[in-house]
């Protein structure tokens, strides 16, 4: 359980650093929309989300997450295939 949490937050780090860096994100836009017929009248302010950066740095990040995962599993096993082999051989 704690290699996937930890696999996770690497992940979600490792997606949000990838997409920021590459993909040149900006802040979302703003769109000002006037309801009265003069010029005086006040704006209505819309922000969006930007539904771009979030699918990518989504994918990213669970596909971060997953080599993360992955590279810790092949580590331990190597690891613990050492530890095996030097055990067998000292008896």
């Amino acid at each position: 359980m704690k290699k996937i949490a930890l696999s996770l937050i690497a992940g979600i780090l490792l997606g949000t650093i990838t997409t920021i860096l590459f993909f040149d994100y900006e802040t979302p836009w703003t769109t000002y929309t006037y309801s009265g017929t003069d010029s005086h009248s006040e704006p209505t302010i819309t922000k969006a989300i930007d539904i771009d950066y979030l699918f990518y740095m989504t994918i990213f990040s669970i596909v971060s997450a997953i080599v993360v995962y992955l590279i810790w599993i092949y580590v331990e096993n190597k690891r613990h295939e050492k530890f095996l082999h030097e055990f067998h051989k000292n008896k």
